[in-house]
């Protein structure tokens, strides 16, 4: 896909989003069907294919290619082919999936936001299905460090996954569903850099407190994420005080849209 074409990608898709009906009241019975689906299928050999488009676009596919018992709970291993582009198939082929009667939990990272910089997933809900819309499905607080020559990166971080909305009727590229949960992520981080100059130690901050990250996704029960809609951005300031001998760009502002176009479940 062209890179012109993007933004009237992005203005079909809210169109087609904001069309669908939507959980401003949400029944029992509704609740009760919810939390009989399965919304992510985990078996070995399933598969997803999704159509990205972003700064970078291409045709992504996942599958689930092992499981592993950790701790009496099986974690599934999730492949992708390379490279990879989408933000959400990024993700989850760095880690391992598990389920819980309710919930969806990751446990991996996000990685290459800044050179050298890491931020564990540890247990990271991504949903939910008797999380009440508007509530926040976990929340993580930590920190990070990349150490290179005499410079010293610190990131402090906060992680928040909630439950955003539920559709009972959900239309989204021609094709129909029902009992649709919107989940979302955000990343929260503030960022500094220590060295030595002159024989004096300085901490100057490159990156003050600001959602790096937001990314919602669409769960259909029987399919898995339908759609992945990911921001991701950035600036940093007071770079002229120190030469960090990285290539980090000082703004970044880029939307990744991951949508499903074919799926195979046993």
């Amino acid at each position: 896909m062209q890179r012109s074409c993007y933004p009237l990608l992005v203005l079909f898709t809210t169109l087609v989003l904001v069309s669908c009906s939507s959980s401003e009241s949400v029944s029992e019975d509704l609740l009760e069907e919810i939390d009989n689906e399965n919304y992510f299928p985990l078996e070995i050999s399933n598969n997803w294919n999704y159509e990205v488009d972003g700064e970078t676009s291409g045709n992504d596919s996942l599958w689930v290619s092992k499981d592993t018992l950790i701790a009496g709970e099986i974690h599934y291993k999730i492949q992708a082919n390379s490279p990879k582009y989408g933000f959400l198939t990024n993700v989850l082929s760095d880690g391992l999936l598990h389920k819980t009667k309710n919930k969806l939990i990751l446990n991996g990272s996000f990685t290459d936001l800044f050179p050298g910089i890491t931020i564990p997933l540890e247990d990271l809900v991504l949903l939910d299905v008797q999380n009440p819309v508007g509530n926040d499905m976990y929340k993580s607080t930590g920190n990070t460090t990349y150490t290179i020559g005499k410079y010293t990166i610190e990131a402090n971080y906060d992680i928040t996954s909630k439950t955003e909305n539920i559709f009972k009727e959900f239309s989204f590229f021609n094709l129909e569903y029902n009992n649709v949960i919107k989940t979302s992520i955000t990343v929260n981080m503030e960022a500094t850099v220590s060295t030595t100059i002159e024989g004096f130690p300085i901490t100057v901050p490159i990156l003050v407190p600001q959602d790096v990250i937001i990314s919602t996704q669409y769960f259909a029960p029987g399919v898995g994420i339908i759609n992945n809609e990911a921001s991701i951005e950035y600036e940093l300031s007071n770079l002229d005080e120190v030469d960090l001998p990285l290539d980090i760009p000082k703004r970044k502002s880029e939307v990744i849209t991951q949508r499903i176009t074919t799926y195979s479940h046993k």
